[in-house]
């Protein structure tokens, strides 16, 4: 079998522009954001050395909280002053999605302040070379993997003013640092052998499908699935089984709550899976 994703196309804005089987949905989804990719133990940890080496006190939460309700309220004035009106303003900070984001920012702007703060620094006016540090603090000391590195970046440059955030990035020896950042470590992957010889005597095993109880019939249906289609568990989970359907020699699956976005919305991805001669 060979499998074939499709996804809907995006224009210059980052919207999809698939079908109306592939239309952006505003809904929830059905599978919880997944934060596993962030080191959340950078704010959550008060007894890391950079945190403690100075011998002060761990940063109370709340001075964390006033820290980034002081840059939010900078931000919503700044949309003020530029004229945005109350539909803009909603949209940009009180809309399910901006309290989202928002969230998501939090684990990378904690870990800063309190890094900042156990230094006797401003969070609120630091130095393109502060930001450098942190990074690299959490880069060498933490582990942390690039993507969160960059990730916690994009966070932190939030809690400043626009006018800040440029003058930040275009340091020079900021601009060198992220180019540079992680050039000079390497991790070797495990390729790992995976022995599937005991799974499919088990498959052989269960008889024919028309004898076969629902239940093994279904966890077959479910494995073979996953592995032809590439799909994780929570994509089979949230495949409508009502809008899958066969056309000719191919099977079309079609996954209504993936964890891909297209330009920050849900989406509807398609799954199809082609015959192979054995």
């Amino acid at each position: 079998m060979v499998s074939h994703q499709q996804g809907p196309t995006e224009d210059q804005a980052g919207q999809g522009q698939g079908d109306s089987r592939h239309s952006l949905l505003d809904e929830r989804s059905l599978v919880p954001y997944d934060h596993s990719h962030v080191d959340r133990q950078a704010s959550k940890d008060p007894e890391e050395p950079g945190l403690t080496s100075t011998g002060k006190q761990p940063t109370h939460p709340r001075e964390e909280s006033n820290v980034v309700s002081v840059s939010m309220e900078r931000r919503r004035q700044q949309a003020v002053d530029k004229g945005a009106g109350a539909g803009v303003l909603t949209k940009l900070f009180d809309s399910k999605a901006a309290q989202t984001r928002s969230k998501r920012r939090i684990p990378g702007q904690q870990a800063y302040i309190q890094w900042m703060q156990a230094r006797n620094r401003d969070p609120l006016n630091p130095s393109a070379m502060d930001l450098m540090n942190f990074l690299d603090y959490g880069l060498e000391e933490k582990k942390w993997k690039l993507a969160t590195v960059h990730t916690y970046k994009s966070a932190i440059l939030q809690l400043f003013p626009i006018k800040r955030q440029l003058e930040i990035k275009e340091d020079e020896l900021f601009r060198d640092f992220m180019k540079v950042m992680g050039t000079g470590t390497s991790k070797r992957l495990h390729n790992a052998t995976v022995d599937l010889a005991p799974i499919l005597t088990g498959l052989q095993a269960l008889g024919d499908n028309h004898n076969m109880s629902m239940k093994d019939l279904t966890a077959k249906t479910c494995f073979l699935l996953a592995t032809c289609g590439l799909l994780r568990a929570d994509d089979l989970a949230c495949t409508d089984a009502a809008q899958c359907k066969t056309l000719g020699d191919k099977l079309e699956l079609v996954v209504v709550f993936p964890k891909e976005h297209r330009g920050g919305q849900k989406i509807i991805k398609t799954t199809i899976i082609k015959s192979h001669p054995v």
